[in-house]
């Protein structure tokens, strides 16, 4: 998904992006652990339509990277 895509929930146009939120800041659930160095998490860019509220979270290219590497995540396909 990108900022200029439309929005696959309701097809409008109002789709806004924040990158590198770090997935275990304490305000939520503490997501994509031990992929940001020992203790710390990884990060995500997040989309969110401000027509419907559909919101998305992409792992940021080094997270994802980093998960192939990691004795804590497991490969399911």
């Amino acid at each position: 998904m990108s900022s200029s895509s439309k929005c696959p929930g309701c097809g409008a146009a109002s789709i806004f992006q924040h990158r590198y939120v770090d997935a275990g800041s304490g305000r939520g659930p503490q997501l994509l652990p031990d992929l940001g160095g020992v203790g710390s998490y990884g990060t995500f860019t997040v989309f969110v339509c401000t027509d419907c509220g559909l919101t998305r979270f992409y792992a940021e290219p080094l997270t994802r990277a980093q998960v192939q590497q990691s004795p804590d995540w497991t490969r399911v396909s």
